[in-house]
């Protein structure tokens, strides 16, 4: 159960997966590691818990929701585009799995004969080159190579190390010879007067003692040749010491690092359920860091640290790791038996299941990749059925729910079609008990009642014959009353007012009761019959030669009935005899919006000129006169007369209106 609800949690989240690679000290020539970083707030995983999988009751816990397996779309496209390719058995695929069985069986260790690591590592570019590897091999013998200059250095500098030993030694018996050393011959120093007169000195006179000095207490001949082979050797002696530590902590920091990113490399691989290469990394690792901690360092609280506690229920190891690889492939395999098994039982359901809880396991084991497709196409049959049985149930599509369900019936003999016969069933004894009511309210001329039992009714099944049969018969038997006000308002929700209006009187009657319906027949006409006077306009004046004038009454009436048929005809036929006006009235009126009133002052008086008489002209010409002068007062300052300018008026600087041809 663990296995596979781990597993179907790896199904689902590998695309959402950070990558998790445990923190490693940073290498180079300090070996001072100071992390000032601020440590985050734990994070859930994915959600507020880990996913889980219940294959009894098919359903999958996650982020506080619980949703079917089989009905998911992500596994469903994922399993059907599994159950439509055919068998792996090619010789490209066979020549592969022998080369990867050969890599395991290199590793395995047996009674009389060790691994064969370098066999096993020569095998990895060759299987690399499979497409179906995808270059996963390629990576592990990176993390190979990784290691393997790790332990190269280390032998370099376990080498370096032991010479710099064998200098430290010299240099301290140099040290040691030149202290004593001068330990004589400031002794020599001391001691060589003799007594009363001495060798050099008169009779009665004593020696008179030299100062000491900074240096060493002895002559500067005698400092400066301590300096020179004491405090040299001494200085090297430090520096070999401290350069011998440092390569010890290097080359910790480097092996750790090389184990970390080759542990990383195992997670990942088991996380995509390659299980074959995680048994290959795993036992390689085992033979490379022979005798060393196995514990996988992952960041302790860290997201992959919580799944594998809870996925596994213990705390991850290389051998954790590799048994529970061990275990996929095995459960794997029993999986496709038991598939095999309920199939040839005519037991589509049960088969489908182990069918999926294999593929979820291990979608990349041989024995998943090589089932023939002629079995899995029975599967996806079935699966396909009984997956357009939940969509028809989730749309309340019953009449070809119930269909659906007595061809998966008849397939599968293990089918359990308990719950969705009686969701089907219940909704269609709801619904036909709804159209019953509302055949009543029609007889009591009930409109309200009628209304709301069809509505009801329609909720439950939309698709019910029984519905519309009653539909059909309320306009074969009369009730035209109900039906005309089903009319009108399919006809105002499509805004079609003239279809309305041309109707007037059979809605006008069906509504003497109901003042809401009636209230909005009377503003259909009031709008109506303002278009149909704007036509009117339209048409007179453009028989009297006045395009401009009919083209801006028809724009006048669209900012009340932008979807009027009739106004958006004379529209377009106008619109080709007055461009130039057109235009000018829709320059302006951007230019408003953009408040630059003196272009669009000027774009207004053009249109003005072309067509003098304009409305819509006049109105943009004052708003842009208001608002680039906008108190009202300003016109009664005394301000002295203008003076007449040379200066040709904007208006001549405009090209002349050209006469539209009718």
């Amino acid at each position: 159960m663990k296995i596979f609800s781990f597993c179907f949690a790896s199904l689902i989240l590998i695309p959402t997966l950070p990558a998790q690679v445990p923190d490693a000290p940073a290498g180079g020539g300090n070996t001072t590691i100071v992390n000032n970083q601020q440590k985050d707030e734990p994070k859930p995983f994915v959600g507020n818990d880990m996913p889980f999988l219940d294959p009894g009751s098919e359903t999958a816990s996650w982020n506080g929701k619980a949703w079917n397996v089989t009905n998911n779309r992500l596994i469903r496209g994922r399993f059907e585009k599994y159950l439509a390719a055919p068998e792996d058995d090619s010789e490209q695929d066979q020549a592969y799995r022998k080369v990867v069985n050969e890599i395991i069986q290199a590793l395995t260790p047996k009674q009389g004969a060790l691994p064969n690591l370098n066999k096993a590592v020569g095998l990895l570019p060759l299987a690399a080159e499979f497409p179906i590897d995808a270059r996963l091999c390629d990576a592990i013998a990176s993390a190979i190579y990784t290691v393997w200059m790790v332990q190269k250095n280390e032998a370099a500098m376990v080498a370096a190390n032991k010479a710099m030993e064998k200098e430290i030694g010299d240099l301290a018996v140099r040290v040691e010879v030149g202290a004593e050393g001068n330990k004589m011959d400031s002794d020599n120093s001391s001691g060589g007067g003799g007594g009363k007169g001495g060798a050099g000195g008169t009779p009665g006179q004593t020696k008179k003692q030299n100062p000491p000095t900074k240096g060493g207490g002895g002559s500067p001949a005698q400092d400066l040749s301590q300096f020179t082979r004491l405090g040299i050797d001494t200085q090297k002696i430090l520096e070999r010491q401290a350069m011998r530590t440092a390569n010890t902590l290097k080359f910790g920091i480097n092996e750790l690092k090389s184990k970390l990113e080759f542990q990383a490399l195992i997670v990942q691989l088991f996380l995509q359920r390659r299980f074959q290469h995680v048994l290959i990394s795993c036992r390689i690792y085992n033979n490379m860091f022979s005798g060393q901690d196995r514990e996988l360092k992952i960041k302790e609280g860290s997201d992959v640290e919580k799944m594998f506690a809870k996925g596994l229920g213990v705390n991850p190891t290389i051998s954790t790791l590799e048994t529970f690889a061990s275990e996929a492939i095995r459960d794997v395999d029993e999986g496709v038996k038991s598939f095999e098994y309920s199939l040839d039982k005519q037991e589509l359901q049960t088969a489908s299941n182990r069918l999926l809880e294999a593929f979820g396991i291990g979608e990349y084991l041989p024995r998943v990749r090589t089932l023939e497709r002629k079995k899995k196409e029975r599967i996806l049959e079935f699966t396909r059925d009984f997956n357009m049985l939940i969509s028809s149930c989730e749309m309340k599509d019953f009449g070809r729910a119930d269909e659906i369900l007595s061809k998966v019936k008849s397939r599968s003999t293990d089918f359990d079609d308990s719950k969705f016969r009686a969701a089907i069933e219940s909704s269609k004894a709801g619904a036909n008990m709804h159209i019953e009511s509302a055949k009543m309210a029609a007889m009591n001329k009930d409109t309200k009642k009628v209304e709301d039992e069809i509505k009801a009714a329609t909720l439950l099944w939309p698709t019910n014959p029984g519905l519309t049969a009653f539909t059909k018969d309320l306009s074969e038997t009369g009730n035209i009353q109900t039906r005309i006000i089903m009319d009108f308002d399919s006809l105002l929700a499509q805004q079609n007012y003239r279809q309305i209006a041309k109707d007037m009187v059979k809605y006008s009657g069906a509504m003497i009761n109901m003042p809401e319906k009636a209230e909005k027949l009377k503003e259909v006409l009031e709008k109506v019959k303002k278009s149909e006077t704007a036509v009117i306009k339209a048409d007179e004046l453009a028989k009297s030669d006045n395009a401009w004038g009919a083209w801006e009454s028809v724009q006048e009436a669209l900012i009340e009935m932008p979807d009027d048929s009739e106004l958006n005809k004379r529209g377009s036929q106008l619109s080709s005899q007055v461009s130039d006006f057109a235009q000018a009235l829709a320059r302006a009126k951007a230019l408003e919006a953009k408040k630059q009133y003196g272009a669009s002052l000027a774009w207004f008086l053009k249109a003005k000129r072309i067509y003098p008489v304009s409305r819509l002209a006049k109105e943009g010409i004052a708003r842009n006169a208001d608002a680039i002068l906008p108190d009202p007062g300003a016109s009664n300052l005394n301000l002295p007369p203008p003076t007449k300018s040379t200066a040709p008026e904007i208006s001549e600087l405009l090209p002349p209106p050209t006469k539209v041809a009718q």
